[in-house]
């Protein structure tokens, strides 16, 4: 005759339902928390309502840049000692003429941090070169938006440029 009490080898699948509902509140507490845990990583687009009302006035600038189809070409330079970056744009007309006297804006934003972003008028230097020096302090991946006004006509884009950012000295390990 075998014995009244069972062994838990024997009863072992009935622990399987309480550690799936176990794994799976765990693993739900722990989505919640990361989601919640403010890193400075996250960061929302400013104005994004607005931006999103004027969804026909983009798609006509867009319009308006395929008939301009000027080349905005922009570099960004690490400065020495980690102290920023110089950003530069070059601007042509569609038959490579360099654009002289334009009004030129750009906003740097770092993907991994978007609340550092930085906004700039870029002063003319060479014929159809616009730069300017910005403060930051991460390299990685950044996106140029880009603003050229000429002659009563308004051209935008955006770019994203990955760029490496040289240590300071007290980041360097000793």
């Amino acid at each position: 005759m075998k014995s009244q009490r069972t062994n838990l080898w024997e009863c072992r699948w009935a622990f399987v339902p309480p550690a799936l509902l176990l794994a799976t509140v765990s693993s739900a507490a722990i989505a919640v928390s990361l989601a919640l845990r403010d890193a400075g990583g996250g960061a929302s687009e400013p104005d994004s309502y607005r931006r999103g009302m004027l969804w026909d006035a983009w798609k006509e600038q867009q319009a308006h840049n395929g008939v301009l189809r000027w080349v905005l070409t922009p570099e960004v330079v690490p400065l020495p000692g980690g102290a920023g970056a110089h950003v530069q744009v070059a601007v042509a007309d569609k038959h490579a003429v360099p654009i002289e006297g334009a009004q030129v804006e750009v906003e740097v934003i770092p993907i991994r941090c978007a609340d550092a972003r930085v906004h700039a008028t870029l002063l003319e230097g060479a014929a159809g070169r616009y730069g300017a020096s910005i403060a930051l302090r991460d390299g990685g991946l950044w996106e140029l938006r880009m603003r050229v006004e000429w002659n009563g006509h308004t051209y935008v884009d955006r770019v994203r440029r990955s760029v490496w950012m040289a240590p300071t000295q007290s980041e360097v390990p000793p």
